[in-house]
């Protein structure tokens, strides 16, 4: 496979059909939905169609990273039907020729343009929007700026668009021959929409319900999508004259804290217009937690977690994190010129690591704070001697991949900033902006260029091209995505999406990431900076170019597979389900404290060297012998652990078990060298001393995984920063990266769902720390110990032990708590909570001081 072959390149991968989710889950799918057929209006700022007012043509919009379009959207099936609302075009239409544009766009595109003058446009988009709304969104209180006129023209295309698509909902009626229910009519309406039915006679080829996909008594819905920051007052004005309508309002910027939002002067009535939607939609769970604590606070209600309720109202909120473009990227990666643009670039850039940020010009980005970042990088570098040490091939390609002959080399590092133009601050403030950028590259290139690598930062100012944009992604060593404050940051995805590892050509690279990127609750496995930390910052791009290939491509994977499945189309497809069907309100779960009390050293007594008998430990490993990290693989033994291990291993008296949901591959290597009994997966597999793995229970059953696997999917969809890992026995969904409260709330959402769902099937659902896990009934950890505790043997004999430990910290260890002797000492590590544990240690470290204790002599004091 390679770029720019349309047969052989890899097409970035969708789930498969026995990845996706099951027939019952699919019903949730718009494209193959068996429910009433949908009518869905899109309302937009612009059409994805313009209007060329010179050739009088009509032509899609380019389509750009974050663009709404209708490629994004399921193709519609059976009679179902998709409209467009917005603006045609940034120029001048004389009114006469109004009509013949609007025609032919509703005929050929499906679309009815809103006229907006670009005197209009001035005040409503380039002032109130991007000049008033804009900078508080993304809490820039400094470049807001407030004029009464933009807020009158922002309230008259408020009421244009809604306008237009009233009557677009009323032709539709007229056609159809509906009428609404509540006005003494006799036709009907349905939860989620207005019920249309069509006895329109087909004849005439304009007429919606003469639609080929149209047949005569089809029943519809009708469903508006209002998008964006531009249209906040929209939801508002459509539910006052039709209350029977179903309305979403999608917004793709952040949502600033209360004592920012509450700076615009209309900032109420935007809250109610936004209100007026059933649902919102965020694209993480703390812009909707701003958002909730503006409405309580300003509308005078008590919203709940994840909704709305204000005077018989309900708006559902609701997180939906955009992915990138998929199908954007693919047809770049496949052309002939992003063949051609990755080989100039790897013969331009042959002997360097190539780091390149893409941004606009605007503060948000962060771009001076950046350029200090990487002034402070060369500064550094060039103390020790310039270039960053890193394994490669003994080829000459910077691009070759270090598998078996790996030399060391030194490369300089090349910085390529690519900035676009922004469409916010004013001119004055652009400019300013643009000449700090200037005065600090100038500043870097002059103290660091030489006249064999040449300018350490090349700045380029212009708009990209998707193949000159995969292209670079593909050859670039690194990327900076380090914004100020950002809805999202597709850019970080593209290049994650780009970095194939079955492309040759591509070069392995890494993501640096601001933690204030709606992104960085997904791609938590990056390298997230705080952009203001600008000695962190040069010191994680160091750390950055510093990996091997292997080691980048590791890193990578697991977020490249969840970009490659979260793409644009999913998002629009969840937020289009969503709008269908709002998930019904959740309750609050509560949980009791427990009566365990405090380890006391004492109890460490018994299992002393030179103390009669046996003892057998059973230790939980996450959590209880080892702190939680941001990164799984990361939790390795530390030296103070490991030394607790060689000192139970040279202890014949001590018998100790492992027992874990980790993989066995990760037991073995960091384990199998104290010849201690290792069980994985929480019980489903075993590895006794000096012998191979083997499944513990060779009957256990499994097959309940494909019913519960699109259930979790589902979440990890719709939960930034959670994952799914599949055991042989368990599907575990994991949450410890998502925002605290939001991964809370879904966890118990989820195990709602799976109560339900699950209850004829062989299974176990636990929420443990930060995980819920379904396993099988026939796989527990209280079935290991009690196995080992009734049928342990030394040399083929029987043998009662004198004591027993068990200690683990969640609830996947309560089993083994439960299950073991009357006697035992039974451990609850970490937080208070409802525990069938005798004892508790406030955490690891606690834990592990008392087994320090444990393995003193017999005679030293307590």
């Amino acid at each position: 496979a390679s770029l720019g072959s349309s047969q052989s390149c890899v097409p970035l991968r969708r789930l498969g059909p026995s990845e996706a989710m099951s027939p019952r889950t699919e019903l949730e799918s718009l494209a193959k939905s068996e429910e009433q057929d949908v009518l869905t209006i899109v309302a937009a700022l612009n059409l994805p169609f313009g209007i060329e007012t010179e050739t009088e043509m009509i032509l899609p919009r380019p389509v750009k990273n974050d663009s709404l379009h209708p490629g994004l959207f399921p193709t519609p099936e059976g009679p179902n039907e998709m409209i467009w609302i917005g603006s045609p075009s940034d120029e001048v239409v004389e009114v006469q020729k109004q009509d013949k544009f609007a025609e032919l766009l509703r005929k050929h595109h499906r679309a009815v343009p809103v006229w907006v003058t670009p005197d209009e446009k001035q005040l409503f988009e380039v002032g109130f929007s991007a000049s008033s709304v804009w900078p508080i969104l993304h809490s820039m209180i400094p470049f807001a700026r407030f004029d009464p006129r933009w807020y009158e023209s922002y309230v008259e295309i408020n009421q244009r668009y809604a306008t237009t698509i009233l009557a677009e909902v009323e032709r539709w009626k007229e056609v159809l021959d509906v009428e609404v229910e509540g006005d003494g009519l006799e036709d009907d309406e349905v939860e989620g929409g207005v019920e249309l039915q069509s006895t329109q006679d087909p004849a005439d080829p304009t007429a919606p319900s003469s639609h080929p996909r149209c047949s005569e008594g089809q029943k519809r819905q009708v469903f508006v999508w209002v998008h964006d920051y531009h249209l906040m007052l929209v939801p508002e004005m459509l539910k006052k004259e039709d209350p029977g309508l179903k309305v979403v309002f999608v917004l793709t910027t952040p949502f600033t804290p209360y004592e920012i939002w509450r700076v615009i002067p209309q900032a109420e009535k935007l809250l109610n217009g936004m209100v007026g939607a059933d649902l919102v939609s965020f694209y993480t769970y703390s812009y909707l937690r701003h958002f909730r604590s503006s409405v309580g606070r300003m509308l005078r209600c008590k919203p709940g977690i994840g909704h709305i309720d204000m005077d018989g109202q309900k708006t559902s909120l609701q997180v939906f994190p955009r992915g990138m473009d998929q199908s954007r990227i693919e047809g770049g990666l496949k052309s002939e010129d992003a063949a051609r643009y990755l080989q100039e670039y790897n013969n331009h850039y042959r002997g360097k690591q190539l780091v390149i940020a893409i941004g606009r010009l605007d503060y948000s980005q962060g771009l001076i704070q950046m350029l200090h970042a990487i002034k402070r990088y060369l500064d550094a570098d060039a103390e020790r001697g310039g270039g960053c040490r890193r394994s490669l091939y003994s080829s000459s390609s910077s691009a070759a991949v270090a598998k078996d002959s790996k030399v060391e080399v030194l490369q300089e590092a090349v910085f390529l900033v690519v900035v676009s133009p922004s469409h916010f601050g004013s001119e004055a403030e652009q400019a300013h902006l643009q000449e700090e950028v200037n005065r600090t590259i100038a500043e870097i290139n002059s103290r660091h260029t030489t006249t064999i690598m040449g300018v350490p930062v090349v700045y380029v100012q212009r708009d990209l091209q998707v193949e000159e944009l995969v292209a670079l992604f593909a050859r670039a060593d690194l990327c900076l995505a380090t914004p100020l404050v950002d809805g999202m940051n597709i850019h970080a995805k593209e290049f994650i999406a780009v970095k194939d590892p079955k492309l040759p050509e591509v070069t392995p690279g890494l993501l640096v990431l601001s933690e204030f990127a709606g992104a960085a609750q997904e791609l938590s496995a990056s390298y997230v900076v705080n952009p203001y930390d600008e000695v962190v910052f040069a010191e994680t791009i160091a750390e950055a170019l510093s990996q091997s290939p292997s080691e980048r491509r590791d890193q990578l994977a697991p977020m490249r597979k969840r970009v490659l499945e979260s793409d644009a189309r999913q998002w629009a497809t969840d937020v289009m389900n969503a709008i269908r069907k709002t998930p019904v309100s959740q309750e609050t779960l509560t949980f009791n404290h427990a009566d365990a009390v405090e380890l006391p050293a004492e109890c460490a007594l018994p299992f002393r060297r030179g103390s009669p008998g046996k003892k057998l430990l059973f230790l939980d490993y996450d959590g209880t012998l080892r702190e939680f990290v941001r990164i799984p693989s990361a939790a390795v033994p530390s030296e103070e652990l490991k030394s607790i291990l060689r000192a139970m291993k040279d202890r014949e008296d001590l018998l100790v078990y492992i027992v874990s949901g980790r993989d066995r591959d990760f037991l073995s290597e960091h384990f199998d060298e104290y010849g201690f009994t290792l069980v994985a997966e929480h019980g489903f597999f075993v590895k006794h001393p000096n012998k191979e793995w083997g499944q513990f229970n060779p009957h256990t059953e499994v097959s309940w995984k494909e019913e519960v696997r699109p259930i979790l999917q589902l979440f990890v969809r719709a939960t930034p920063g959670c994952h799914l890992e599949e055991k042989r026995s368990a599907l575990v969904w994991h949450y410890r990266n998502t925002d605290e409260e939001f991964g809370d709330f879904k966890a118990r959402e989820l195990v709602q769902n799976l109560e339900g769902s699950c209850a004829n099937l062989p299974v176990e659902i636990a929420h443990g720390k930060k995980i819920v896990e379904v396993s099988s009934l026939q796989v527990k950890k209280g079935l290991i110990v009690q196995h080992f505790l009734n049928f342990h043997k030394e040399n083929g004999e029987e043998i009662r032990p004198e004591c027993v430990v068990v200690a683990g910290d969640d609830r996947t260890d309560e089993s083994m708590f439960s299950m073991a002797w009357d006697n035992t000492i039974t451990v609850k590590v970490g937080d208070w909570a409802e525990t069938a544990a005798r004892y508790h240690a406030r955490s690891p470290q606690q834990f592990r001081a008392f087994l320090k204790t444990m393995l003193l002599d017999v005679s030293a004091a307590v």
